[in-house]
């Protein structure tokens, strides 16, 4: 319900300036409280938002779904393990070809590569660890 009036809450915004611009053929000062109200009212619906999930993602850890469920906390700790490695060793790497071969230009490269790496292994992480748990 929360979500869905914020939903209805952020259209009403919008049309309140449009129609306050093109119908109402509003003045600058009309224009001025149109424009505030149009943060208002999205400020409440970002509100309303954020307590909704806050609610939604609290029933999930009381329940244990989705990424809470024991099998992917096992999972999300050997990506930890992993990333605990991974990350700093990409940093060593940037700075050794940064530094050693002066590279500031081209040696960003290794930061989209090493995310795309870094979802491969996160892949290859989910398909390993629910092998471990059936021995």
């Amino acid at each position: 319900m929360q979500i869905t009036t914020g939903v209805i809450l952020c259209i009403l915004s919008i049309l309140q300036i449009i129609i306050s611009s093109l119908v109402l053929n509003a003045d600058s000062s009309l224009k001025i409280i149109s424009l505030a109200s149009l943060f208002i009212i999205i400020s409440i619906a970002i509100t309303l938002f954020i307590i909704a999930g806050t609610k939604m993602d609290s029933y999930k850890q009381i329940l244990q779904e989705n990424e809470y469920s024991p099998k992917l906390k096992e999972v999300n700790e050997l990506v930890r393990k992993v990333a605990a490695i991974y990350w700093p060793l990409v940093v060593t790497i940037y700075f050794i070809w940064s530094f050693g071969k002066m590279a500031w230009d081209i040696s960003w490269i290794i930061w989209p590569i090493a995310g795309v790496l870094f979802a491969v292994i996160n892949g290859i992480c989910n398909i390993v660890s629910p092998i471990k748990n059936h021995n």
